[in-house]
């Protein structure tokens, strides 16, 4: 099964755009072996602290307390987070920026990595929430050219369906290409077989 790490603004899980809300415990956050997500993805991460209080959602805790306080007082530190989120891009054969915020910084390093990684893994798709407003979208036209543009949509969901469909296209069409190949080179096989008949 792919697998696909999803970037974007970090919140609380309660208000987080992710189609399911991942919550790990501070043991399971440091090795994190990526979930089923859907019927067609794994998700590798970024994966979040999860606590009834919020402790972990801190401003600049992304998710996993970095600061302390609360719940959080044995939180990963910000190097741990760091190179967390770099290993889970790693594992993932799809990346997905979904960028609904202006101020999505870490997002935009991770695209940036990502895409340095494109030769190997993940394939990088950017996606904007359509509430940006077109102004403000026309103004990531640099970090557009890091990955396929899937546009302004309306949800995250809405950008993994796109994702799941064009890859869908793609397997049936190199599947068809395959069948093509397949049926011409057994085609020259059976000419190759006809005997040769010499006319005197």
């Amino acid at each position: 099964m792919p697998s696909i790490y999803i970037a974007g603004k970090i919140r609380d899980q309660r208000s987080t755009f992710r189609p399911l809300n991942i919550g790990v415990n501070p043991d399971e956050y440091i090795d994190h072996s990526p979930v089923r997500l859907d019927d067609f993805f794994d998700y590798t991460g970024p994966f979040a602290i999860g606590c009834d209080h919020r402790c972990y959602h801190t401003p600049e805790g992304h998710g996993a307390g970095k600061g302390g306080g609360g719940c959080n007082q044995d939180g990963p530190t910000a190097g741990v987070i760091y190179v967390n989120c770099i290993e889970q891009i790693r594992k993932a054969d799809f990346f997905l920026a979904w960028i609904d915020s202006l101020d999505c910084f870490g997002t935009i390093v991770e695209i940036g990595y990502a895409h340095g990684l494109d030769l190997i893994k993940p394939r990088v798709f950017i996606a904007f929430d359509q509430a940006l407003g077109e102004d403000a979208i026309k103004n990531f036209w640099f970090v557009s050219e890091f990955g396929e543009n899937l546009g302004a949509l309306e949800s995250v969901n809405q950008a993994l369906d796109s994702i799941r469909n064009r890859v869908l296209v793609e397997q049936a069409d190199i599947e068809i290409y395959d069948l093509h190949k397949l049926l011409d080179s057994t085609r020259k096989t059976e000419d190759n077989d006809v005997p040769f008949t010499r006319f005197s």
